[in-house]
């Protein structure tokens, strides 16, 4: 009773000075477009992981869980970032043991949400919950969890989201259609090879899951759970290729405090740490229209680590306010409702970054990494910046196929397929995007022309080179009679089309024929090179929708046009001129059978 009086005591002392400095945000709507986001998510626990109601597969931790502890960490944030709200996850046992530290520390965080507006929740089996339970138990799980949470807050208190590390496809429909909650940190981004579960195969920015696969990005409106899936912890991409510490690297390197502080020390850590967030702060947020980072810091973390490492929270915090004035620091249901505010669904999902080695760690300096996310795949070039060495393909996952998770408890909930990032197995070794097949490549082409497009000084992925005497490319998709499929630049295959061209060099120059056909039949396109011109003969069959003829001979030479003089350009300014395009007067050669449209085109 005693020791009990002098936590409550304590309770009061540490809920005044910084922490009073900021009133919870009231009737506060976000939006994600054009805005820099952090999420900063928290965990209570009795045991390290606490796998299931009755399985404990680390270290007792309740000594290290007190009130001190608690406080500690909210004004480190408080002094690193006034106004910032954070997420708090209490584990199962958490919930429910009834020393005093435990009861003592629930009624804490519930004056959290009261005065700073944090989010109260629950995490299911200690990050790894598919590992260890049945989908019927955890679903059992969330349901009491959630009952005894909104007790334990008052209310009628609902949670926005879920803290879950793994959480398999149908945990979070249950979460979306049964308890009403739409957001989920269900994935752990590339987590393989290290702690109690394996979970690769995801994207890293917000997505609606799949019903086949959590990781797998929904493929319409009938896989679809609405539910935002969301990562939970940024890391340095290079990193994070590797499969846990190989190299004597750990994988897991990013914002994170274990990986960062701990294991490199607070210099190089914040380093590190800096590095991460500005990637997605400013290259990202170019790329993408908005910048996220998240980041767990567990409260066992506070004396669990050197005492040097707390107050690192508190300076990356102020770096963050310093360096990005925009920034926001909202709880994970708030951000994940914004997006889900202004995502329906995963149509146009196209999430791009783009990183170069930091030297720290497993993050090698002359090493760039490009990742390419969205609805049908994620695809990631490595490369060598320093030497411009073409780039190979380290990671094709493809989410166009069917996707199968376990059926039974085990570690891998990964989502594996064609090319893996962590290369485990002997089709995932890295191989240049010209070695993928043609139908691999049109699915990359409908998405990044410009990775298959030959530029002005060639691909610097495909490693084709160009002159204006040998003119080459590499892959071409185009749609048989236009249908006013081509864009401005038809070097890039046309969105919507189906025709994907193989290429071959004949006596008389390039042919390009449509992939699928024999090597005999005519070709789609022929490029013929003369010492001061070039000819392009393009060749269409006629069709019922061809015989408009007022308006097909025009369109045909309007997609020829375009794109001849942008390959001549391209030649040319690899040269040093600009080539001068002279538009031709379409004219109809074989009207019978084809059509065949002529462009010849001089300096």
């Amino acid at each position: 009773m005693k020791r009990y009086f002098i936590e409550q005591v304590l309770i009061m002392l540490f809920a005044g000075g910084v922490l009073a400095a900021s009133e919870p945000p009231s009737g506060r709507s976000l939006t994600v477009k054009g805005g820099r986001y952090l999420t900063l998510n928290t965990v209570i626990r009795v045991n390290q992981i606490e796998a299931a109601r009755n399985l404990n597969e680390g270290e007792d931790e309740a000594a290290i869980h007190t009130p001190e502890t608690v406080a500690a960490f909210r004004d480190a944030v408080s002094k690193g970032f006034p106004g910032a709200a954070v997420t708090w996850a209490f584990s199962w046992l958490a919930l429910h043991d009834e020393r005093p530290n435990y009861a003592t520390i629930r009624k804490q965080v519930a004056g959290y949400h009261e005065k700073y507006g944090d989010e109260i929740t629950f995490i299911p089996g200690g990050y790894f919950a598919p590992m260890y339970s049945t989908r019927a138990q955890v679903n059992r799980d969330i349901k009491e969890a959630l009952l005894k949470i909104r007790d334990m807050v008052g209310n009628g208190y609902r949670p926005k989201s879920l803290v879950a590390g793994f959480l398999s496809a149908e945990n979070l429909r249950y979460l979306a259609e049964e308890e009403g909650i739409h957001v989920c940190q269900g994935t752990i981004w590339s987590q393989y090879g290290i702690d109690n579960g394996d979970g690769d195969g995801s994207i890293s920015y917000p997505y609606f899951p799949s019903r086949e696969h959590a990781c797998k990005p929904a493929q319409g409106k009938a896989d679809i759970i609405d539910c935002v899936n969301l990562d939970g912890w940024t890391c340095d991409f290079l990193c994070a290729r590797r499969f846990g510490f190989d190299g004597g690297f750990n994988s897991r390197l990013g914002v994170g405090p274990i990986e960062s502080y701990r294991n490199l020390g607070v210099e190089k850590g914040m380093a590190e740490v800096m590095a991460v967030t500005a990637n997605h702060f400013d290259d990202g947020f170019a790329r993408n229209g908005f910048g996220w980072v998240t980041n767990c810091w567990e409260i066992s973390l506070v004396k669990g680590l050197p005492a040097e490492v707390l107050p690192c929270l508190t300076q990356w915090l102020q770096n963050v306010h310093q360096r990005w004035p925009d920034v926001q620091v909202v709880t994970q249901g708030e951000f994940g409702e914004a997006w889900r505010r202004e995502h329906p669904d995963n149509t146009g999902l196209d999430y791009r970054f783009v990183q170069r080695g930091t030297g720290i760690g497993g993050s090698e300096p002359n090493l760039e990494i490009r990742w390419f996310m969205n609805t049908d795949f994620r695809l990631a070039i490595l490369l060598d910046w320093q030497t411009k060495v073409p780039g190979k393909v380290i990671d094709f996952t493809r989410y166009d196929l069917k996707a199968e998770e376990p059926k039974d408890l085990g570690r891998n909930w990964s989502l594996i397929n064609r090319i893996n990032q962590k290369n485990r197995r002997p089709e995932d070794a890295p191989v240049p995007l010209k070695d993928l097949t043609h139908e691999e490549q049109a699915l990359i082409g409908k998405h990044y022309p410009e990775l298959l497009a030959v530029g002005s000084r060639g691909s610097k992925f495909l490693g084709v080179k160009l002159s204006p005497r040998q003119p080459a490319i590499e892959s071409l998709a185009v749609d048989s009679l236009g249908h006013g499929k081509c864009d401005d630049n038809t070097l890039h295959p046309p969105v919507d089309s189906a025709v994907a061209f193989k290429s071959r060099t004949s006596a008389g120059g390039p042919e390009y024929r449509r992939s699928g056909t024999h090597d005999d039949a005519a070709p789609g396109w022929t490029i013929e090179t003369t010492e001061h011109a070039i000819r392009l003969v393009s060749q269409f069959k006629r069709t019922e929708q061809s015989r408009r003829r007022d308006t097909l001979p025009s369109r045909c030479g309007e997609i020829a046009g375009r794109l001849f003089r942008n390959f001549l350009q391209s030649c040319h300014r690899r040269a040093g001129r600009v080539a001068q395009c002279r538009r031709p007067t379409p004219r109809l050669l074989l009207p019978v059978r084809q059509w065949h449209r002529h462009h010849t085109l001089k300096q």
